[in-house]
């Protein structure tokens, strides 16, 4: 099964003055008005960055708002406990992504008989970091000339609606759908963007959704088992 998995990402719409006014540095042009990103190259990947980074936090507009546990399950193909081993960053469709390989702890539902515990999988979600060549590169490639902060620009991290992508070592549980047509593979997608995805903290867990959103859920699950419950009970 393979559903839509791209969210549009909308403008803040903060800026008021012509973007063509070069007084603007390239924070002000990505984080401010994430719209401006543009696809440099067919798929570029961006290498992952050791050095600091600045967040910025695009709204994006969800397709489809999930209620409940037996709504996101019905919506997967594969519900998984797992633990991030790598990361990185891909474009696609002018947005970056991240892809994380993640090593199989449990499995609760699977369209794949090959995936099992102990199994590494491919999960990508919206948001990811931006490099600092990319960032100058694009600056260079929309105003014809150098950004005048180059020297001090740092790496963006984009968190979608404030939600953060995975990073190594995070322990997560996430229902997720097929999704292969972004990278090359067996891979699959966070379903909702971020909907799908809860946090693992020893026995409890945290859904990683915005306020409103949480909001909007009724499982209110707060502990590992209430959530794998919930999951075999549906």
């Amino acid at each position: 099964m393979r559903k839509n998995f791209l969210i549009t990402i909308v403008s803040l719409g903060i800026l008021t003055t012509s973007l063509f006014n070069m007084d603007y540095t390239v924070a002000d042009v990505f984080k401010n008005n994430i719209e401006n990103i543009k696809l440099l190259s067919p798929n570029p990947q961006i290498p992952p960055s050791t050095e600091d980074y600045e967040i910025a936090t695009p709204f994006i507009t969800l397709g489809k708002k999930f209620q409940d546990i037996k709504a996101l399950k019905e919506e997967s193909d594969l519900i998984v406990e797992e633990k991030a081993k790598t990361t990185k960053t891909i474009i696609v469709h002018n947005n970056p992504i991240t892809i994380t390989e993640l090593e199989v702890y449990e499995v609760y539902k699977t369209d794949d008989d090959n995936i099992k515990k102990g199994s590494t999988i491919c999960m990508g979600e919206n948001g990811g970091i931006l490099s600092k060549e990319y960032l100058i590169e694009h600056y260079k490639n929309k105003f014809g000339i150098e950004p005048k902060d180059a020297e001090n620009i740092k790496p963006i991290k984009e968190a979608p609606n404030g939600i953060l992508p995975m990073e190594v070592g995070d322990h997560v549980l996430i229902f997720a759908i097929k999704a292969s047509d972004f990278t090359e593979g067996n891979c699959y997608f966070v379903v909702g963007a971020y909907q799908g995805k809860f946090s693992i903290y020893g026995d409890k867990v945290k859904h990683q959704v915005p306020d409103m959103v949480e909001a909007f859920f009724k499982d209110k699950v707060v502990t590992k088992k209430e959530l794998i419950d919930k999951i075999n009970s549906n």
